[in-house]
């Protein structure tokens, strides 16, 4: 068996393993399970294995159903569900029920208490035997979220070539999956300035937790691709550039048939918007609580906005979870939960006139390119690789200083992070000049279609399978 698979892999035809934490959350989840949509539409043979499975996509494989069998981890689960439906009402069976799932996997449970990075997840090594079909190239998303051993990494390389997608900074670093300011993590962590950084640990042991990641990386070969720069460069300074035995910047993509401009008063008609309002829309999973975005921040901007055009009816919606609608400055704030299903979701884009970002931290928010790929004008904060994502972007004195009805430079503009008062200013200039949108929406529909189409996404990655799946067993 060679260092990057056994013989026949590169001979029979390719099948592509993709890997992740779920097949419906977040955005990295999405992408994952996009690209690998998209893999079977282009006619390659394609599964996807998740930690935790919530469609009845035959294509998609539950690991936790496969996790292998075990008398005690049985016995405590069967205790946790015993006393979980009395945990409000009967004395103790709270306390039961958290002793019991601590039991079923103690080991996870001693790291967890000591801020160590528990990579006790038996199911995962299901992965191994997957992954041992000839032709089988693995495609890897997020590797964090209590699903995965990362222990598996130098085994699974041997199986099949290992091609590994960055989301977030998490392989780099003693626990966070973005360090914000923080630099500590290109010399060992350790002394972590904010242990709540997703994921969260209980106490201090990031550098303990970056010399395991160092270790293991060092033991494996893995292909990497990161769909902005901006993370590609922290790499290159981090403990996985060792492990590269290739790199590639691949943009994130959407399906540009579903995510594509279209009627406004229809898309409003059917949502319930009043045609003649202002609608201003923002997406997150669980946009309230989501520590990248910045909610205040969103807030703030809606009142400044209120202010400002007093006499203008202003609606501004944010999908991500509900909550009772609300009047901030005049506003109208309508709190709805996220949508999942994508031709609905490319409604909430059309029917809206600007969607607004106001991250703290992100890589390449599919949610920007979606709104992009609709021609919805976006603002959003300088943070992460969204400066990449849009390209040749407005600032809020340049889009104030651009002539109604010209073509616009961009379909977006960029505010710095946290800056509620230059935030309102471009969302204001925007709502104010309606030929300005329309201008800045051509624009961004033309690149969405050259820079963010999936179909290109998925090409790309399955070029870059091909070559390497070869190259590694000297096929022709």
């Amino acid at each position: 068996m060679s260092p990057s698979g056994p013989v026949g892999h590169a001979q029979a035809p390719l099948r592509v393993l993709t890997l992740s934490t779920s097949d419906i959350a977040g955005g990295a989840e999405a992408m994952a399970r996009n690209l690998h949509r998209a893999y079977l539409a282009a006619g390659v043979r394609a599964v996807m294995a998740v930690g935790k499975k919530h469609t009845n996509d035959p294509t998609v494989i539950d690991l936790a159903a496969r996790e292998p069998f075990s008398a005690w981890r049985t016995a405590c689960g069967a205790l946790e569900g015993a006393a979980k439906p009395f945990a409000g009402t009967l004395p103790g069976a709270g306390a039961l029920t958290r002793a019991a799932r601590r039991w079923r996997h103690p080991e996870r449970a001693r790291d967890q208490q000591s801020g160590i990075e528990s990579w006790d997840f038996p199911a995962s090594r299901a992965i191994l035997e997957l992954a041992r079909e000839p032709g089988t190239v693995v495609h890897a998303h997020n590797l964090h979220g209590d699903w995965f051993d990362l222990r598996l990494l130098a085994e699974l390389r041997t199986i099949a070539p290992v091609f590994l997608t960055l989301h977030d900074a998490w392989l780099l670093a003693g626990h966070c999956a973005h360090s914000f300011d923080c630099t500590r993590w290109q010399s060992g962590c350790g002394q972590c300035p904010d242990l709540t950084i997703y994921p969260p640990i209980a106490a201090d042991a990031t550098a303990e937790n970056w010399r395991r990641k160092r270790d293991i990386l060092s033991a494996s070969q893995l292909h990497v691709a990161a769909p902005a720069h901006w993370l590609m460069d922290k790499v290159d300074a981090s403990i996985l550039r060792p492990a590269m035995a290739s790199a590639q910047v691949i943009s994130n993509g959407v399906d540009l048939a579903t995510y594509c401009p279209g009627d406004r008063g229809a898309a409003r008609r059917a949502l319930g918007l009043p045609a003649g309002a202002a609608v201003v829309l923002a997406s997150a999973h669980m946009l309230r609580h989501n520590m990248w975005k910045d909610p205040a921040l969103l807030r703030d901007v809606i009142a400044r906005a209120g202010a400002a055009l007093p006499r203008r009816e202003i609606i501004f919606v944010a999908l991500g979870e509900s909550a009772p609608t609300e009047s901030i400055g005049g506003v109208q704030f309508v709190a709805a939960t996220y949508e999942r299903d994508p031709a609905r979701l490319a409604q909430w884009y059309r029917a809206a006139d600007v969607f607004v970002h106001p991250s703290r931290m992100d890589t390449q928010p599919l949610v920007v390119l979606e709104s992009l790929a609709c021609g919805t004008p976006v603002i959003a904060t300088d943070v992460g690789g969204i400066a990449e994502t849009l390209g040749n972007a407005f600032t809020a004195d340049t889009l104030a200083a651009c002539l109604d009805g010209t073509e616009a430079q961009s379909g977006g503009v960029l505010v710095p992070a946290g800056d509620a008062t230059t935030m309102a200013r471009a969302l204001i200039t925007l709502l104010e000049r309606p030929p300005l949108r329309a201008a800045m929406s051509r624009t961004a529909v033309s690149d969405a279609r050259k820079r963010f189409d999936l179909t290109q996404s998925a090409s790309a990655y399955l070029a870059w399978f091909a070559m390497h799946r070869h190259a590694a067993t000297g096929a022709p």
